[in-house]
């Protein structure tokens, strides 16, 4: 045999053995795209859950608490509820004649919220400010606030006093109060000089008048034992505190039982105690 007819021998075999290989090869690989994958429920393995929840985190009671922002319809979205009321110190009478001058017009406000807040007040007498805004953080109930101001009434003065209350970002409130005062002179107590002697003899009645203020002019009145009056007027010219000493005669006559008088400083002030004069 020569040596190229082995070489066509070889190749033959060669063919030979592959063919057959090839055509095994290409069965199973169509018998591989043709199967169905084997059953979970039958062939034993886990059965996969699909999650519903887009985080990954389980549902339901076994969840995580939401932290996320909640909406409210709570008494913090609604107003602040406030209240506001003047307290008055002018004995429940809307015309004040006070001997007690300057006049204190005491100013104070109760002010009432349902929960804790922060607002400002302001107090004001005849539309004037009184006091600045003043800032507070109140807490729910009652807070007292106060102020003074100085009156020098000579004459019956209207006053009109009121409290703003301004709620930040919220609403306002305010409570007025109206009256009058006037300033009158007080008087002291009334003497007798002399007290007692021997009758028939002049006695002096005499008392002292006072005033915080001034310049001002009263009309007095003394009033005796047997009703009689006498009246005059008492001046004070300066500014400020003043006193003046007002006096008034009288006879007890022979067999008199005795005289009094007591002192009205001003129609609308108080009738002083009466002091007696008698004879031995």
């Amino acid at each position: 045999m020569s040596r190229r007819t082995f070489v066509r021998t070889g190749i033959l075999l060669v063919v030979i053995v592959l063919l057959p290989a090839t055509a095994c090869s290409s069965r199973k690989s169509a018998a591989f795209r043709g199967a169905v994958p084997p059953s979970p429920a039958t062939s034993g393995l886990p059965v996969a859950t699909p999650d519903p929840s887009p985080s990954g985190q389980p549902a339901g009671d076994g969840g995580q608490p939401h932290t996320g922002p909640q909406s409210s319809t709570g008494s913090t979205t609604a107003p602040v509820d406030v209240q506001v009321t003047l307290i008055t110190f002018h004995f429940n009478t809307n015309v004040l004649y006070t001997p007690a001058c300057p006049y204190d017009n005491e100013l104070q406000a109760h002010i009432v919220v349902d929960r804790a807040t922060d607002l400002t007040y302001q107090f004001k007498v005849n539309g004037a400010n009184m006091t600045p805004e003043i800032l507070l953080h109140v807490k729910a109930g009652t807070t007292a606030v106060r102020d003074a101001s100085g009156v020098t009434a000579l004459s019956l003065t209207p006053l009109h006093d009121e409290v703003v209350v301004r709620v930040l970002g919220g609403r306002t409130v305010n409570a007025v109060d109206d009256f009058s005062v006037m300033c009158i002179p007080s008087a002291g107590p009334v003497s007798a000089s002399p007290a007692k002697a021997v009758c028939p003899y002049g006695t002096i009645f005499s008392v002292t008048v006072t005033t915080g203020v001034g310049p001002m002019t009263s009309a007095y009145k003394w009033i005796f034992e047997d009703n009689s009056v006498v009246t005059g007027t008492v001046t004070f010219p300066g500014m400020g505190l003043q006193s003046q000493t007002v006096s008034v005669k009288r006879i007890l006559q022979l067999g008199s039982k005795g005289v009094s008088a007591a002192f009205q400083p001003n129609e609308h002030a108080k009738t002083t105690t009466s002091a007696t004069a008698t004879c031995f």
